[in-house]
């Protein structure tokens, strides 16, 4: 069982450091959005009124994304429990099936 929690503590690493890759990602990106809007101030007034997100807004988008995101590694990692189930499954018939035969070569 200890090889078991390693992986699982693994990938659960890997996937929280992916999560923080994307999050700085995401804010280096809301940077460059705003200095490039800072940038276009002769475009006229940018309240919430014209037509820009506001900030309740912006923040229920993200945590929709989030779940997104969660709902997809949650499928990511059930399929990759599926695989280690059928993998485990056809270790314990081939190891089996060689008892099996080791079995009846003794019995002859």
């Amino acid at each position: 069982m200890p090889e078991y929690t390693q992986f699982m503590t693994n990938i659960q690493e890997e996937v929280l450091k992916s999560v923080k890759q994307a999050q700085e990602a995401s804010l280096s990106a809301m940077a460059s959005v705003r200095e490039m809007a800072s940038d276009q101030s002769e475009y006229g007034d940018r309240t919430y009124a014209n037509g820009f997100a506001t900030p309740a807004a912006v923040i229920e988008n993200a945590f929709g994304f989030a779940s997104l995101l969660m709902r997809s590694q949650k499928e990511y990692a059930l399929k990759v429990a599926e695989t280690m189930l059928n993998a485990q499954k056809m270790t314990a018939d081939v190891a089996g099936d060689r008892t099996d035969r080791m079995s009846s070569r003794k019995g002859k």
